[in-house]
């Protein structure tokens, strides 16, 4: 009786395990499906000054996208973005950090306080977004497009601040850099020069 028991205990365990694997399998499977759906130009995000931006506005430009936080060891990457963005801005490189907190606390800051850090500590000048969730249930529709969309070496989670995500002027993922990929390293900026003599 003791054994049937066991037994029976193992299949529902079993069962289940086998349902919830499905269930995260049909979850992965959907979000790459819909996000390969999407355009990077259908994409938009709220700016940190309240104003949308429209990703169609860069319709034509290499874009850099970078998740910023601005309480991390990583936060002076941010005077190396403003670097590259002055430096190829007038070539039509476009450079948007987006903050987030998914690393906490690394980002712990209101909206306000986020821009002043940005812009008086490190002088940025390029284009911010309000704070988005970069991975999990609430991932901002960027994310889930950048990580599921492109070649298999520019896919997966975010793993933490400051990745890099380099879009051509055709709206295609070219590149993911990771956290201590300087901005202004010859990886990315003869991959930035490359891209901006194409028509």
């Amino acid at each position: 009786m003791i054994n049937i028991i066991k037994n029976q205990s193992k299949t529902t365990l079993a069962f289940f395990l086998a349902i919830f694997l499905a269930v995260i399998f049909l979850t992965l499977i959907t979000e790459k499906s819909f996000a390969q759906n999407e355009s990077f130009y259908d994409l938009k995000v709220k700016g940190l000054d309240g104003e949308l931006i429209n990703f169609e506005q860069y319709r034509g430009h290499l874009v850099l996208i970078a998740n910023i936080a601005t309480n991390c060891g990583t936060t002076p990457q941010l005077e190396e973005l403003q670097k590259l963005y002055e430096k190829y801005e007038k070539a039509g490189l476009i450079v948007l950090g987006i903050p987030s907190n998914d690393f906490m606390p690394t980002n712990p800051h209101d909206q306000a306080t986020i821009k002043h850090i940005c812009k008086e500590r490190f002088g940025v000048t390029f284009p911010l977004s309000e704070a988005v969730e970069l991975n999990g249930v609430n991932q901002h529709p960027i994310f889930r497009y950048l990580i599921n969309t492109g070649k298999d070496e520019t896919e997966g989670p975010v793993m933490f601040n400051f990745e890099k995500f380099l879009i051509s002027k055709d709206g295609q993922i070219v590149g993911r850099y990771g956290s201590f990929t300087n901005a202004m390293s010859s990886r990315i900026t003869r991959e930035i020069e490359s891209l901006l003599q194409k028509k």
